[in-house]
C-alpha cells in the first residue's frame, strides 16, 4: 500500500480504515469511501463520516452514547452503522497524532447513485415513479420519529436527495447519520441550507423530527422537478420560487393538488407538519390523477333532458352536469379517448334514476345479487366514476362530481347505518409477497370486545414499508364513519403501529397505537367516494423481523358508516 494514503481509527487501532476517496461533504464534515482490511487479501468497503472539529472535553463520552443510538437503529430504508468512535485526525499510515481528536461514524457503503443523480439520469421518469423512490425513506424516518426502538423519538438531521442512495435493485436507503440524535439529548448542530426548516436557521439549534419532515417535503419537490430548491437573497429556501418551479415543471405543472400538498407542509408550523410521512406521501401519490388541462369540455356537459316515467308520473331528468376536472387530452395520454360511451352511460343512469331505480356497485359477501342498503347504494352519479389518468403508469383516482343529484331519485339512499365488516373491500394492499392480511369477527381492544371488528396485520415478509390497507366504495352516500381503533389485546407488549384513515386520498385521521390504547373515531365522509383504512407496522419487512411482528395487529372495532 502506498504511504500517501490516509488512515483513521480509534486510539487502540488508528490505522483501521484506509480512506479511498471523498463521497461528499458539508458544513458538518465529510463522507469518505473507505476500506477495512480483513486479511491479506480480504477487505470490506465502508463509508466513513468524519465530523467537523471543535468538540469539548466530553466529546469521547458523548460520542460513545451516540454510537449506542446509531447502532440501535435498524430499518431496510436506513443505512447500517457498524462503528462509531473518536480518534486521531486522518493521517499517513503509522503516523497518527494522538494529541488530535475527531469523531467518526462508519457505515455500510451502499453502492449506487444518489437520488439527485438518479433524477438527472432519468428525466423521463413519471411522477408516480419518482414518488415511489421516496417510500422506503419515508418509512425509515417514521420508524426513527416514532421512537419504537429507542423509546424516545430520533431526528435524522440531514434529509436531502444527495443523502438517499438508489441500490441496484431499485430500493432506496437513507444514509449519512452524522447529525442523528435523540430528541431528549444533545447532539451536533448542523443543517443543509436549502432543506433547513425556518426554526433551524439559528446557529447552534439542533435537529428535530419536525425539521426532518420539512426537509422531506423539500426533497419531494426536488425529486419531482429534478431541479435543486431555489434560494432567496437571504440564502435560505425561497418558497414562492419553489411553488413557481413546481407549477412550471412538466411533471407537476398540471397537478395543482400535488403542488398544494407540498407547499402546505412548508407553510405549516412545526407541530402541524404531517406525520407519519408515509401516509402523507401516499396521499400525495393519490392525487396524481387529479389533473387539470385546458380545452373545451362540451362533450361531457350535454344539456339534453330525458323524460322517464317514475312512481310519480313523467319526470324531466336533467342531463349529466359538468365535471370539476376535465378529461386529459389524447395528446397527453398518447391515445384517443372515446367520449360517446360516457354520454350514453350517463343518460342510461339518469333514465334509471327517473324510473325510481337504484344503482349498486357492491355486492354483499357470497352473493351475486345486489343487496338493499349496500354501502354503494347511491343517487345517480352520471360521470362521477370516470377515471382520469395522467399517464399509464400513474395510479388512477376518481374525479370529483360537482353536480346536484336528481331530487326525484332518492329511494336508493341508505336509511340505516351498516358495518364495513358486512361489505367486501373493493381493493387492498398488494405490495408484493405475503404483504399482510385482514380478517373480520369479534376482537378485543383494551379489554373490550367488538363483535363487528376488522383486524389487519403486516407480515415480516412485507414489501410495502410495513403497510397494509383495505379500501371501500362509499358511493358518496354516507355522512360519518365511526369506529374504535387500537392494537389487538393479544399483540406483543412492545408492539407499536400507526393507523390512518383516508377519504379520496386525503388523510382524515392518523396516529400511533400502543397496547392498551383505544382511540374513538368519528370522521365526516360526506361526498366521499373511496374510504381507505390503513395500518403501518414499522418493524415489518426488516431483516431482524421475527414472529412477534406477525402478532402485531390493528383492530378497527365496529367500523360503521352512518347516513
Amino acid at each position: 500500500m502506498s504511504g500517501a494514503e490516509f488512515w483513521v481509527g480509534p486510539p487502540a487501532g488508528p490505522d483501521t480504515y484506509r480512506l479511498v476517496t471523498v463521497l461528499g461533504g458539508g458544513g458538518e464534515g465529510e463522507v469518505w469511501k473507505g476500506v477495512l482490511p480483513l486479511s491479506v487479501g480480504g477487505r470490506s468497503t465502508v463509508a466513513v463520516k468524519i465530523m467537523a472539529a471543535g468538540y469539548g472535553p466530553d466529546v469521547v463520552q458523548r460520542w460513545d452514547r451516540v454510537g449506542h443510538l446509531l447502532r440501535s437503529l435498524s430499518h431496510p430504508g436506513l443505512v447500517r452503522v457498524t462503528d462509531v468512535f473518536c480518534g486521531p485526525v486522518m493521517h499517513r499510515q503509522q503516523a497518527a497524532d494522538f494529541s488530535t481528536i475527531a469523531a467518526y461514524v462508519v457505515m455500510d457503503h451502499v453502492d449506487g447513485p444518489t437520488l439527485r443523480e438518479w433524477c438527472d439520469e432519468n428525466p423521463e421518469a413519471t411522477a408516480s415513479a419518482r414518488l415511489r423512490m421516496l417510500r422506503m425513506v419515508a418509512s425509515a424516518l417514521d420508524e426513527m420519529h416514532s421512537g419504537a426502538a429507542t423509546q424516545v423519538p430520533v431526528a435524522h438531521g440531514d434529509v436531502k436527495p444527495s443523502n438517499v442512495v438508489v441500490r441496484e435493485d431499485g430500493g432506496t436507503v437513507l444514509v449519512d447519520l452524522g447529525l442523528t440524535r435523540l430528541t431528549d439529548a444533545t447532539g451536533v448542530a448542523g443543517r443543509s441550507t436549502p432543506y433547513a426548516a425556518p426554526e433551524l436557521r439559528v446557529p447552534g439549534v439542533l435537529s428535530t423530527p419536525e425539521a426532518d419532515r420539512y426537509a422531506f417535503a423539500v426533497t419531494t419537490a426536488q425529486v419531482l422537478t429534478g431541479q435543486p430548491p431555489p434560494l432567496g437573497p437571504d440564502g435560505w429556501l425561497d418558497p414562492a420560487a419553489l411553488e413557481s418551479l413546481l407549477r412550471a415543471s412538466p411533471v407537476t405543472a398540471r397537478r395543482p393538488m400535488l403542488v398544494r400538498r407540498i407547499m402546505d407542509v412548508l407553510a405549516a408550523p412545526p407541530e402541524a407538519r404531517p406525520w407519519p410521512l408515509r401516509t402523507w406521501l401516499d396521499s400525495a401519490a393519490d392525487t396524481l390523477s387529479q389533473v387539470t388541462t385546458s380545452g373545451p369540455t362540451a362533450p361531457l356537459t350535454a344539456a339534453a333532458s330525458v323524460t322517464a316515467t317514475g312512481r310519480h308520473g313523467p319526470t324531466a331528468v336533467p342531463g349529466p352536469p359538468a365535471l370539476e376536472a376535465t378529461v386529459v387530452s389524447p395528446a397527453v395520454t398518447g391515445r384517443r379517448r372515446r367520449r360517446w360511451p360516457i354520454l350514453v352511460a350517463a343518460l342510461v343512469v339518469a333514465m334509471l334514476a327517473g324510473a325510481g331505480l337504484t344503482a349498486y356497485t357492491l355486492r354483499s359477501p357470497g352473493t351475486d345479487t345486489p343487496q338493499p342498503g349496500s354501502i354503494a347504494a347511491a343517487t345517480p352519479t352520471p360521470a362521477a366514476a370516470q377515471t382520469v389518468a395522467a399517464d399509464p403508469s400513474d395510479p388512477p383516482t376518481y374525479t370529483s362530481y360537482s353536480g346536484t343529484a336528481d331530487p326525484t331519485a332518492t329511494t336508493g339512499l341508505p336509511t340505516a347505518p351498516i358495518f364495513l365488516t358486512s361489505e367486501t373491500p373493493v381493493d387492498r394492499d398488494h405490495g408484493g409477497g405475503s404483504n399482510g392480511g385482514y380478517e373480520t369477527g369479534p376482537y378485543s381492544v383494551s379489554g373490550r370486545q367488538y363483535g363487528h371488528a376488522l383486524t389487519m396485520n403486516a407480515y415480516c415478509s412485507n414489501r410495502d414499508g410495513g403497510d397494509y390497507w383495505v379500501e371501500y366504495d362509499l358511493a358518496r352516500s354516507w355522512s360519518t364513519l365511526t369506529a374504535t381503533v387500537g392494537l389487538r389485546d393479544d399483540s406483543p407488549a412492545s408492539a407499536v403501529a400507526n393507523y390512518s384513515v383516508l377519504l379520496d386520498g386525503k388523510p382524515m385521521a392518523q396516529g400511533i397505537l400502543k397496547l392498551g390504547q383505544a382511540v374513538p373515531l368519528a370522521i365526516p365522509v360526506s361526498g366521499g367516494l373511496r374510504l381507505r383504512l390503513r395500518m403501518n407496522n414499522p418493524a415489518a419487512g426488516q431483516p431482524t423481523c421475527s414472529g412477534e411482528v406477525d402478532r402485531t395487529q390493528v383492530v378497527w372495532g365496529d367500523p360503521k358508516v352512518v347516513p
